[in-house]
């Protein structure tokens, strides 16, 4: 707090430079123009976070018990990641399937409710590729 004025400057720049953090990893891997470039990139960071066997990123967590409008621009984020993810996928709802999995699985790590084994999670991130690498429905 002696570099902010209030716990809520305080909030509102851990949001931010989470957001940077992520937006700039995501952008090193990702294999731009490439189809679905973007989702495959989501799905790499994912797997080396999970291999890292890292605690959460509770911030997000703190900062929505302070104050709810703190996430507000977590959802502009997340919502112009999908589009960016789907704008460049061979099959956009095979995307969101992806996206929707690993906000659950990120979601259970963050609550400490993970109930999935490293063979199935291992399994699901393989059947997750084949569908991204799956040809696109005519």
């Amino acid at each position: 707090l002696y570099h902010f004025p209030s716990k809520a400057k305080l909030f509102e720049a851990l949001v931010d430079t989470y957001l940077g953090r992520w937006d700039e990893a995501l952008r090193k891997h990702e294999d731009a123009g490439a189809v679905n470039g973007v989702a495959m990139a989501y799905l790499d960071l994912f797997v080396q976070e999970q291999q890292k066997k890292s605690a959460p990123q509770s911030g997000l967590l703190a900062a929505l018990a302070e104050n709810p409008d703190f996430l507000a621009p977590v959802k502009r984020y997340e919502r112009a990641f999908l589009d960016r993810m789907t704008a460049n996928a061979a099959r956009a709802p095979a995307v969101i399937v992806m996206f929707l999995a690993l906000h659950g699985l990120h979601a259970m790590k963050l609550l400490n409710t993970e109930v999935i084994t490293t063979a199935e999670l291992g399994a699901a991130v393989d059947e997750m590729r084949r569908m991204l690498a799956a040809a696109p429905v005519v």
